[in-house]
């Protein structure tokens, strides 16, 4: 019994995590699709910039909903990793591939601010870690379950 809530409490913690970096997604990724867009479509034309204008609040409208209905099913998808005790396998499953878009983002950024050592290394520490996530939350993790199969 005593295991059941350190596993809910740690569910929750990765939870947190899973919030965390897609605030950090919605941030970054807006700045940057905004900034791109100022630079090479509204060119200072009156109208374009207008219309990025209009996408600036509306992105973080549409996104921050996207980002609020994930939050929902993946609380109850960690929830239901307690239950079955495979929470690290759904975590990883999960912010491996938030991670890819966090890369996404950054390089966007990178485009950007230009591609100092701190920006590399960011990226490749993201790019690293979002691999790792999804080799074991979905590769090793079927080959474990073909050999037990067979």
């Amino acid at each position: 019994m005593k295991t059941k809530w350190v596993q809910t409490i740690l569910a929750f913690g990765m939870w947190l995590v899973f919030f965390v970096l897609g605030v950090v997604f919605l941030i970054v990724s807006r700045t940057s699709l905004i900034n791109l867009l100022y630079l090479y479509y509204a060119q200072g034309k009156f109208q374009r910039m207008k219309e990025v204008q209009f996408l600036n609040p509306a992105y973080f409208l549409v996104v921050g909903i996207a980002l609020l209905i994930a939050m929902i099913v993946v609380e109850e998808y960690f929830r239901g990793g307690v239950k079955k005790n495979d929470l690290l396998v759904r975590f990883c499953r999960v912010v491996g591939p938030e991670l890819g878009f966090v890369f996404l983002a950054t390089l966007g950024a990178a485009f950007l601010a230009g591609f100092g050592f701190e920006m590399i290394a960011l990226m490749f520490l993201e790019v690293a870690a979002g691999a790792v996530m999804i080799w074991y939350g979905y590769i090793k993790r079927n080959a474990v379950l073909t050999k037990l199969n067979s």
